[in-house]
């Protein structure tokens, strides 16, 4: 199995590679330029970040949008009506801070990955949010963990649209932080059981500007602590195919 590779080295049908185990991942190179990541993380710094926090034992762990994933405050997922209440707010100010290019380049890229596939923000039974800003405050740190969700009502919708043997994460690089904050995965896959869990963790390296996309539910992964006085920050979600496997969806 290969690693996590630069789209330019993938096959032209990344996501199906990633799908058929023969891919954990793929890196598009300078999605966004720095200067224009420098920007956006700028008006951040500028702005009332209407934050929330992911673990009451934790505030250097936070999101701008509520993330459609189990977290310690909610292991079984936010409640939904809660989630679909911001997604028309969050929506928008992430594409105001992207100069109205987030959603159409992020589906851009996907689709390159996924062979020309049609990828789209997931529409059903409501619009979601394309993405969620995450920041990981000096020193935090994302523990090791594997993206899948137990059945919950917060969860029953992803079921019903996506095929579930994979489901991958994406994140654009916004800030690095002095030192630390480094996406870790294993490549051995979850089937493998306690090898999956206990196996040595590789680092992901990553620019400002650079965007991930890697199947998170089948490999163990963690962001190192950020050590230094600066935040890590993030823009991320989860993407997988339909069960048709004629499309990719996306969501925050």
């Amino acid at each position: 199995m290969n690693g996590i590779v630069d789209l330019e080295e993938a096959p032209s049908d990344a996501v199906a590679a990633i799908y058929a185990r023969a891919l954990i991942g793929v890196r598009f190179r300078g999605a966004w330029s720095e200067a224009a990541c420098q920007r956006i993380d700028a008006q951040l710094e500028a702005i009332d970040w209407p934050t929330e926090g992911l673990d009451d034992d934790l505030p250097q762990l936070r999101t701008y949008g509520r993330m459609l994933a189990p977290s310690r405050r909610a292991p079984r997922g936010p409640a939904l009506a809660e989630y679909y209440a911001g997604v028309a707010r969050d929506a928008d100010a992430l594409e105001t801070l992207f100069d109205g290019e987030l959603v159409t380049r992020l589906a851009a890229l996907f689709g390159r990955a996924a062979g020309g596939r049609p990828a789209e923000v997931l529409g059903s039974p409501a619009p979601h949010r394309p993405a969620t800003l995450r920041e990981i405050g000096p020193g935090a740190e994302a523990a090791a963990h594997f993206d899948t969700y137990a059945p919950s009502p917060s969860f029953e919708h992803l079921h019903a649209l996506t095929d579930r043997q994979v489901q991958l994460s994406f994140y654009l690089q916004l800030r690095r932080p002095e030192r630390g904050g480094m996406l870790e995965v294993a490549e051995v896959h979850r089937e493998r059981g306690a090898a999956a869990v206990e196996a040595e963790r590789h680092a992901v390296p990553l620019d400002v500007g650079d965007v991930i996309l890697f199947d998170a539910a089948n490999h163990y992964h963690a962001v190192t602590r950020v050590e230094g006085a600066t935040p890590r920050r993030t823009v991320g979600g989860f993407a997988a195919l339909s069960h048709d496997r004629d499309r990719l969806y996306f969501w925050g």
